[in-house]
Protein backbone atom coordinates (compact mmCIF):
# COMPACT_ATOMS: atom_id res chain seq x y z
CA UNK A 1 0.00 0.00 0.00
CA UNK A 2 1.65 3.79 -1.11
CA UNK A 3 1.86 6.03 1.55
CA UNK A 4 -1.07 9.16 1.17
CA UNK A 5 0.97 11.76 2.60
CA UNK A 6 4.57 10.36 1.63
CA UNK A 7 6.08 14.70 1.72
CA UNK A 8 4.46 15.60 5.14
CA UNK A 9 6.88 15.39 7.79
CA UNK A 10 5.67 13.27 11.38
CA UNK A 11 6.35 13.83 14.77
CA UNK A 12 5.94 12.22 17.57
CA UNK A 13 5.90 14.18 20.99
CA UNK A 14 5.87 12.84 24.99
CA UNK A 15 6.17 15.38 27.34
CA UNK A 16 5.41 15.33 30.84
CA UNK A 17 5.40 18.43 32.91
CA UNK A 18 9.18 18.78 33.45
CA UNK A 19 10.49 16.55 30.45
CA UNK A 20 9.95 17.05 26.65
CA UNK A 21 10.66 14.41 23.78
CA UNK A 22 10.50 15.12 20.46
CA UNK A 23 11.18 12.85 17.18
CA UNK A 24 10.90 12.88 13.52
CA UNK A 25 9.33 9.64 13.11
CA UNK A 26 9.24 7.61 9.03
CA UNK A 27 7.11 4.91 7.94
CA UNK A 28 8.48 1.68 7.02
CA UNK A 29 7.63 -0.21 3.67
CA UNK A 30 5.37 -2.20 6.14
CA UNK A 31 3.08 -0.01 7.62
CA UNK A 32 4.84 0.05 10.66
CA UNK A 33 6.46 3.05 12.01
CA UNK A 34 10.65 4.29 13.11
CA UNK A 35 12.64 6.65 14.02
CA UNK A 36 14.06 9.06 11.78
CA UNK A 37 17.36 10.20 13.64
CA UNK A 38 16.70 13.53 14.91
CA UNK A 39 15.40 13.62 18.34
CA UNK A 40 15.03 16.84 20.91
CA UNK A 41 14.83 16.32 24.97
CA UNK A 42 14.33 19.31 26.59
CA UNK A 43 13.37 20.15 30.14
CA UNK A 44 10.02 22.33 30.70
CA UNK A 45 11.51 25.98 32.09
CA UNK A 46 8.37 26.57 34.34
CA UNK A 47 7.77 29.34 37.30
CA UNK A 48 10.27 28.56 40.20
CA UNK A 49 7.69 29.17 42.94
CA UNK A 50 5.03 26.61 41.65
CA UNK A 51 3.89 23.68 43.63
CA UNK A 52 1.47 21.62 42.16
CA UNK A 53 -1.31 20.08 44.15
CA UNK A 54 -0.92 16.04 45.09
CA UNK A 55 -2.88 14.21 42.57
CA UNK A 56 -5.75 13.26 43.96
CA UNK A 57 -6.44 17.07 45.13
CA UNK A 58 -5.95 18.34 41.47
CA UNK A 59 -8.81 15.39 40.35
CA UNK A 60 -10.76 16.61 42.93
CA UNK A 61 -11.47 19.70 41.62
CA UNK A 62 -9.80 22.25 44.36
CA UNK A 63 -9.14 25.81 43.62
CA UNK A 64 -5.95 26.27 41.42
CA UNK A 65 -2.60 26.51 42.80
CA UNK A 66 -0.66 29.47 42.92
CA UNK A 67 1.00 30.37 39.34
CA UNK A 68 -0.66 27.34 37.70
CA UNK A 69 -1.50 29.14 34.91
CA UNK A 70 1.42 30.37 34.40
CA UNK A 71 3.45 26.47 35.10
CA UNK A 72 0.76 25.74 32.19
CA UNK A 73 1.58 28.28 29.96
CA UNK A 74 4.99 27.24 30.07
CA UNK A 75 5.18 23.85 29.68
CA UNK A 76 2.35 24.35 26.42
CA UNK A 77 5.14 27.12 25.38
CA UNK A 78 8.33 24.44 26.20
CA UNK A 79 6.38 22.08 23.95
CA UNK A 80 6.04 24.21 21.11
CA UNK A 81 9.65 25.39 21.31
CA UNK A 82 10.73 21.86 21.37
CA UNK A 83 8.74 21.23 17.82
CA UNK A 84 10.35 24.28 16.59
CA UNK A 85 13.46 23.45 16.98
CA UNK A 86 12.83 19.76 15.80
CA UNK A 87 11.00 20.94 12.23
CA UNK A 88 13.85 24.01 11.55
CA UNK A 89 15.19 23.23 8.30
CA UNK A 90 12.64 20.32 7.67
CA UNK A 91 11.36 20.62 4.21
CA UNK A 92 8.02 19.52 3.72
CA UNK A 93 3.84 20.52 3.22
CA UNK A 94 3.05 21.33 6.67
CA UNK A 95 3.53 18.73 9.64
CA UNK A 96 1.50 16.07 11.34
CA UNK A 97 2.23 16.50 15.17
CA UNK A 98 0.65 13.49 17.32
CA UNK A 99 1.18 14.64 20.99
CA UNK A 100 1.28 12.60 24.29
CA UNK A 101 1.21 13.65 27.74
CA UNK A 102 2.16 11.86 31.24
CA UNK A 103 -0.87 13.14 32.53
CA UNK A 104 -4.45 12.36 32.78
CA UNK A 105 -6.81 13.72 29.87
CA UNK A 106 -10.32 13.94 29.85
CA UNK A 107 -12.40 12.15 27.75
CA UNK A 108 -12.03 14.33 24.64
CA UNK A 109 -8.42 14.16 24.83
CA UNK A 110 -7.67 17.68 24.89
CA UNK A 111 -8.10 18.63 29.47
CA UNK A 112 -5.38 18.00 31.80
CA UNK A 113 -7.07 17.05 34.76
CA UNK A 114 -4.29 16.35 36.89
CA UNK A 115 -0.78 15.67 36.62
CA UNK A 116 2.01 14.28 38.62
CA UNK A 117 4.27 17.31 39.44
CA UNK A 118 2.77 20.06 37.37
CA UNK A 119 -0.75 21.63 36.19
CA UNK A 120 -3.41 21.47 35.29
CA UNK A 121 -4.44 23.22 31.96
CA UNK A 122 -7.89 23.76 30.02
CA UNK A 123 -7.30 23.02 26.43
CA UNK A 124 -3.88 21.82 25.98
CA UNK A 125 -4.58 20.90 22.33
CA UNK A 126 -5.87 24.32 21.30
CA UNK A 127 -3.27 26.22 23.20
CA UNK A 128 -0.33 24.32 21.51
CA UNK A 129 -1.89 24.84 18.11
CA UNK A 130 -2.00 28.90 18.83
CA UNK A 131 1.73 28.50 19.81
CA UNK A 132 2.75 26.87 17.02
CA UNK A 133 0.74 29.67 15.16
CA UNK A 134 2.84 31.81 16.75
CA UNK A 135 6.08 30.49 15.78
CA UNK A 136 5.15 29.78 12.25
CA UNK A 137 4.91 26.49 12.21
CA UNK A 138 2.25 25.20 9.76
CA UNK A 139 0.50 21.87 11.02
CA UNK A 140 -0.74 19.53 7.62
CA UNK A 141 -3.32 18.05 10.08
CA UNK A 142 -4.91 19.68 13.09
CA UNK A 143 -3.93 17.71 16.47
CA UNK A 144 -7.16 17.25 17.17
CA UNK A 145 -6.65 15.08 20.46
CA UNK A 146 -3.51 14.39 23.11
CA UNK A 147 -3.35 10.96 24.15
CA UNK A 148 -1.95 9.49 26.98
CA UNK A 149 1.29 8.12 27.79
CA UNK A 150 -0.28 4.68 28.62
CA UNK A 151 -2.15 5.13 25.45
CA UNK A 152 1.12 5.75 23.32
CA UNK A 153 3.18 3.00 25.25
CA UNK A 154 0.55 0.77 23.56
CA UNK A 155 0.65 2.03 20.12
CA UNK A 156 4.16 2.04 20.15
CA UNK A 157 3.64 -1.50 20.72
CA UNK A 158 1.58 -2.00 17.64
CA UNK A 159 3.53 0.66 15.24
CA UNK A 160 7.50 -0.07 15.97
CA UNK A 161 8.89 -3.18 13.91
CA UNK A 162 10.38 -4.43 17.17
CA UNK A 163 7.02 -4.05 19.62
CA UNK A 164 5.13 -7.11 21.17
CA UNK A 165 2.08 -6.51 19.46
CA UNK A 166 3.54 -5.56 16.02
CA UNK A 167 1.82 -7.59 13.10
CA UNK A 168 -1.94 -6.82 14.83
CA UNK A 169 -1.57 -9.09 17.58
CA UNK A 170 -4.14 -8.47 20.27
CA UNK A 171 -3.20 -8.18 24.19
CA UNK A 172 -3.17 -6.69 27.17
CA UNK A 173 -0.08 -3.64 27.90
CA UNK A 174 1.32 -3.41 31.81
CA UNK A 175 3.24 0.32 31.60
CA UNK A 176 4.94 0.02 34.87
CA UNK A 177 6.30 2.86 35.28
CA UNK A 178 5.97 6.08 37.78
CA UNK A 179 2.31 4.84 38.17
CA UNK A 180 0.66 1.95 37.10
CA UNK A 181 -0.91 1.79 33.49
CA UNK A 182 -3.01 -0.63 31.16
CA UNK A 183 -4.29 -0.52 28.27
CA UNK A 184 -6.23 -2.97 26.39
CA UNK A 185 -5.52 -3.74 22.50
CA UNK A 186 -7.37 -5.20 19.84
CA UNK A 187 -7.08 -5.45 15.95
CA UNK A 188 -4.60 -2.94 16.06
CA UNK A 189 -6.09 -0.15 18.04
CA UNK A 190 -6.01 0.41 21.51
CA UNK A 191 -9.80 -0.46 23.05
CA UNK A 192 -9.23 1.12 26.45
CA UNK A 193 -6.88 2.24 28.56
CA UNK A 194 -6.44 3.49 32.62
CA UNK A 195 -3.80 4.73 35.22
CA UNK A 196 -4.45 3.22 38.71
CA UNK A 197 -5.46 5.83 41.27
CA UNK A 198 -3.52 7.35 43.96
CA UNK A 199 -3.92 5.14 47.42
CA UNK A 200 -5.68 2.13 45.47
CA UNK A 201 -4.70 -1.50 46.35
CA UNK A 202 -2.65 -1.46 42.89
CA UNK A 203 -0.91 1.91 43.02
CA UNK A 204 2.45 0.18 42.91
CA UNK A 205 4.07 2.60 40.86
CA UNK A 206 7.55 3.20 40.90
CA UNK A 207 6.84 6.68 42.17
CA UNK A 208 5.06 4.70 45.59
CA UNK A 209 7.32 2.19 45.66
CA UNK A 210 10.24 4.73 46.50
CA UNK A 211 7.98 6.77 48.79
CA UNK A 212 7.24 3.80 51.19
CA UNK A 213 10.95 2.78 51.39
CA UNK A 214 11.53 6.77 51.99
CA UNK A 215 8.56 6.33 54.77
CA UNK A 216 10.58 3.41 56.32
CA UNK A 217 14.05 5.35 57.14
CA UNK A 218 15.42 4.27 54.16
CA UNK A 219 16.73 6.80 50.89
CA UNK A 220 15.20 5.74 47.50
CA UNK A 221 12.70 7.29 45.35
CA UNK A 222 11.47 6.27 41.79
CA UNK A 223 14.98 6.01 40.03
CA UNK A 224 17.16 4.93 43.03
CA UNK A 225 15.11 1.96 43.92
CA UNK A 226 16.17 0.20 40.61
CA UNK A 227 19.97 2.16 41.34
CA UNK A 228 19.61 0.05 44.71
CA UNK A 229 18.26 -3.54 43.78
CA UNK A 230 20.72 -3.60 40.84
CA UNK A 231 23.51 -2.94 43.66
CA UNK A 232 21.93 -5.84 45.80
CA UNK A 233 19.58 -3.78 47.82
CA UNK A 234 17.73 -6.71 49.48
CA UNK A 235 14.70 -4.28 51.13
CA UNK A 236 15.20 -2.80 47.26
CA UNK A 237 14.60 -5.94 45.60
CA UNK A 238 11.70 -7.46 47.53
CA UNK A 239 9.41 -4.12 47.18
CA UNK A 240 10.08 -5.20 43.20
CA UNK A 241 9.24 -8.69 43.63
CA UNK A 242 6.52 -7.88 45.98
CA UNK A 243 5.06 -5.42 43.62
CA UNK A 244 5.46 -7.49 40.27
CA UNK A 245 3.71 -10.22 41.67
CA UNK A 246 1.06 -8.59 42.62
CA UNK A 247 0.65 -6.94 39.11
CA UNK A 248 1.35 -10.27 37.18
CA UNK A 249 -2.06 -11.25 39.45
CA UNK A 250 -3.79 -8.49 38.57
CA UNK A 251 -2.84 -8.67 34.90
CA UNK A 252 -4.30 -12.29 35.27
CA UNK A 253 -7.74 -10.82 35.79
CA UNK A 254 -8.29 -8.02 33.39
CA UNK A 255 -7.17 -11.16 30.88
CA UNK A 256 -9.81 -13.25 32.32
CA UNK A 257 -12.68 -10.71 32.69
CA UNK A 258 -11.51 -10.22 29.02
CA UNK A 259 -11.68 -14.01 28.72
CA UNK A 260 -16.06 -13.43 29.63
CA UNK A 261 -16.19 -10.49 27.76
CA UNK A 262 -14.94 -12.27 24.00
CA UNK A 263 -17.21 -13.78 21.95
CA UNK A 264 -14.72 -14.85 20.07
CA UNK A 265 -13.11 -16.93 22.78
CA UNK A 266 -16.02 -19.23 23.39
CA UNK A 267 -15.22 -21.07 26.68
CA UNK A 268 -15.64 -24.66 26.15
CA UNK A 269 -16.34 -24.00 22.19
CA UNK A 270 -14.44 -23.99 19.03
CA UNK A 271 -11.31 -21.67 19.50
CA UNK A 272 -9.95 -22.07 16.05
CA UNK A 273 -8.96 -18.57 14.33
CA UNK A 274 -9.74 -16.68 18.14
CA UNK A 275 -7.29 -13.95 18.57
CA UNK A 276 -3.84 -14.19 19.76
CA UNK A 277 -3.54 -13.04 23.03
CA UNK A 278 -0.39 -11.71 24.73
CA UNK A 279 0.87 -9.43 28.17
CA UNK A 280 3.37 -6.64 26.88
CA UNK A 281 5.03 -5.18 30.33
CA UNK A 282 6.00 -1.14 29.30
CA UNK A 283 7.33 1.83 30.22
CA UNK A 284 10.68 1.25 32.87
CA UNK A 285 9.33 -1.75 34.36
CA UNK A 286 9.89 -3.18 30.93
CA UNK A 287 13.76 -1.85 31.01
CA UNK A 288 13.85 -3.22 34.22
CA UNK A 289 12.20 -6.65 33.73
CA UNK A 290 14.67 -6.92 30.60
CA UNK A 291 18.09 -6.40 32.65
CA UNK A 292 19.26 -9.79 34.07
CA UNK A 293 20.47 -8.77 37.01
CA UNK A 294 16.90 -7.59 38.17
CA UNK A 295 15.18 -10.86 36.05
CA UNK A 296 14.58 -12.50 39.79
CA UNK A 297 13.17 -9.70 41.09
CA UNK A 298 10.65 -8.64 38.18
CA UNK A 299 9.91 -10.64 35.51
CA UNK A 300 10.18 -14.20 37.14
CA UNK A 301 7.86 -12.72 40.18
CA UNK A 302 5.22 -10.96 37.24
CA UNK A 303 5.22 -14.33 35.67
CA UNK A 304 4.38 -16.28 38.47
CA UNK A 305 1.81 -13.85 39.83
CA UNK A 306 0.09 -14.02 36.27
CA UNK A 307 0.39 -17.94 36.13
CA UNK A 308 -1.45 -18.33 39.28
CA UNK A 309 -4.14 -15.70 38.68
CA UNK A 310 -5.07 -17.19 35.88
CA UNK A 311 -4.80 -21.10 37.46
CA UNK A 312 -7.97 -19.08 39.36
CA UNK A 313 -9.81 -20.45 36.17
CA UNK A 314 -7.42 -23.04 35.34
CA UNK A 315 -9.66 -25.04 32.65
CA UNK A 316 -10.81 -22.24 30.81
CA UNK A 317 -7.44 -20.56 30.50
CA UNK A 318 -6.12 -23.68 29.27
CA UNK A 319 -8.83 -23.95 26.47
CA UNK A 320 -8.05 -20.68 25.55
CA UNK A 321 -4.80 -21.42 25.39
CA UNK A 322 -3.61 -18.38 28.19
CA UNK A 323 -1.52 -21.11 30.38
CA UNK A 324 -0.16 -23.82 28.97
CA UNK A 325 -1.83 -27.29 28.88
CA UNK A 326 1.39 -29.38 28.35
CA UNK A 327 2.69 -27.78 31.68
CA UNK A 328 4.15 -29.08 35.02
CA UNK A 329 2.15 -28.82 38.13
CA UNK A 330 1.61 -25.77 38.66
CA UNK A 331 0.44 -24.29 35.26
CA UNK A 332 2.95 -22.29 33.14
CA UNK A 333 1.99 -19.52 30.62
CA UNK A 334 3.24 -20.45 27.29
CA UNK A 335 6.84 -19.50 25.95
CA UNK A 336 6.23 -16.28 24.68
CA UNK A 337 3.20 -15.11 26.25
CA UNK A 338 4.73 -12.65 28.08
CA UNK A 339 6.78 -9.98 26.21
CA UNK A 340 9.17 -7.12 27.61
CA UNK A 341 8.74 -3.97 25.47
CA UNK A 342 11.99 -3.99 23.19
CA UNK A 343 12.01 -0.25 21.82
CA UNK A 344 12.44 3.04 24.08
CA UNK A 345 11.58 5.03 21.58
CA UNK A 346 7.82 3.33 21.69
CA UNK A 347 5.94 6.25 23.72
CA UNK A 348 6.94 8.67 21.07
CA UNK A 349 6.50 6.07 17.87
CA UNK A 350 2.55 5.60 19.55
CA UNK A 351 2.94 9.57 19.69
CA UNK A 352 3.27 9.44 15.91
CA UNK A 353 0.98 6.84 15.13
CA UNK A 354 -2.15 8.49 17.10
CA UNK A 355 -1.69 11.39 14.28
CA UNK A 356 -2.25 9.24 11.95
CA UNK A 357 -5.87 8.10 12.65
CA UNK A 358 -7.75 8.42 9.24
CA UNK A 359 -4.74 8.04 7.04
CA UNK A 360 -3.39 4.72 7.30
CA UNK A 361 -5.46 1.31 8.49
CA UNK A 362 -5.76 1.03 12.37
CA UNK A 363 -4.44 -2.54 11.51
CA UNK A 364 -0.88 -3.15 11.45
CA UNK A 365 -0.48 -5.86 9.58
CA UNK A 366 1.53 -5.88 6.95
CA UNK A 367 -0.40 -6.55 2.95
CA UNK A 368 2.30 -6.38 1.00
CA UNK A 369 6.27 -7.10 0.79
CA UNK A 370 8.26 -3.92 0.81
CA UNK A 371 9.35 -2.97 -3.23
Amino acid sequence: MSDPEPDVPLLGVVASPTRIEAQLVERTPFRRLRSAGRRIVEDVDGPPRFLPLPVHRQLADQANAPDEERAGDAWVQSIANAIAKLTFGVRGAGVRVGLALDARLDGRGRQVLASRDGPRVGDVVEALETALRGRSITLGAPIGRAISFVEACALGEIWSPLGGLAGGTDGLVLVWDQDVGWADVGSGEVLSSSVELPGGRLDLGLERLGVRRDAGGRTGNARRIAVDARNGDTGARSALAEAANALGTAAARRLLSRLADDVSRPVGGDLEGSRPERVVLAGAGGRLAADPRLSDCVLEPFVLGLANGLADREDAAMRSGLLDAEGDDPPEVPPGFVHVAQDDASAVLGAAASALRGVLPPDARPTEAPS
